[in-house]
């Protein structure tokens, strides 16, 4: 139940313009991250172009899909 209600306030941030703090974020999900930054697919593409997707992983990255 809390999980639900978080995620639902967190969809009424990013409605409203709004993002989350990326450091204390055990929550969002990849479409809610899609959602509130603009760039995440240029984002997506750097770290891929670059060689960081294989070289630095984090629950983050994995669960955002960066």
């Amino acid at each position: 139940a809390v999980k639900e209600m978080i995620e639902h306030l967190m969809d009424e941030v990013i409605d409203f313009g709004g993002r989350m703090y990326l450091a204390k974020d055990a929550l969002m999900s990849k479409s809610q991250f899609d959602g509130s930054y603009s760039m995440a697919d240029s984002f997506r593409e750097f770290r891929a172009q670059t060689g960081l997707v294989e070289h630095i992983q984090t629950c983050l990255s994995r669960r955002l899909e960066l």
